[in-house]
């Protein structure tokens, strides 16, 4: 299994599937190029890769209104999604942070919470899945369009990524 070399949490690497096609044809949308990738980077929230890891903090990139949060709310990974929901976009799980002043001196304890203290602690579950796709222009007449979870890293991360 793959492990963050800081602490040997079980994380996954989900890369974002981008592809790109001429403004107003009807060609089939290609593989994007690696310049359509870095300008939907600049373009998008969402990275084109994500590091989802145990009690990872993240920030909502999209608003969903029946599940009640919006963009910028900040949601916890408790438990790293498995493989196969990842790999297929599958909804994964998080924990909506309370509203009010962030309360989360627990991210640094020994110990974690079980999910009843998260929930006592006002912290809610919600399903995430991907954002909706839209259009971006990108360069030279093309567009380019991508998929991934709505999600970002908090702040500037990074990750010394190793196998083992």
């Amino acid at each position: 299994m793959t492990k963050l070399r800081h602490d040997g949490a079980p994380f996954i690497v989900q890369t974002s599937i981008d592809k790109e096609v001429r403004v107003n044809t009807r060609s089939e949308y290609k593989p994007a190029s690696e310049k359509s990738v870095k300008a939907l980077d600049r373009e998008l929230k969402e990275h084109h890769r994500l590091v989802l890891y145990e009690w990872g903090m993240y920030e909502l990139t999209t608003n969903k209104y029946t599940a009640n949060y919006n963009h910028s709310n900040l949601v916890l990974l408790v438990d790293v999604p498995d493989d196969r929901t990842v790999n297929c976009f599958g909804n994964i799980t998080l924990w909506l942070s309370p509203s009010g002043p962030l309360q989360a001196d627990f991210l640094q304890a020994k110990e974690k919470p079980t999910k009843a203290q998260l929930s006592a602690l006002g912290w809610r579950k919600v399903d995430i899945g991907t954002t909706p796709e839209r259009n971006v222009p990108v360069h030279g007449g093309l567009q380019a369009t991508r998929m991934m979870y709505s999600l970002k890293h908090i702040g500037d991360f990074s990750a010394d990524l190793t196998t083992s």
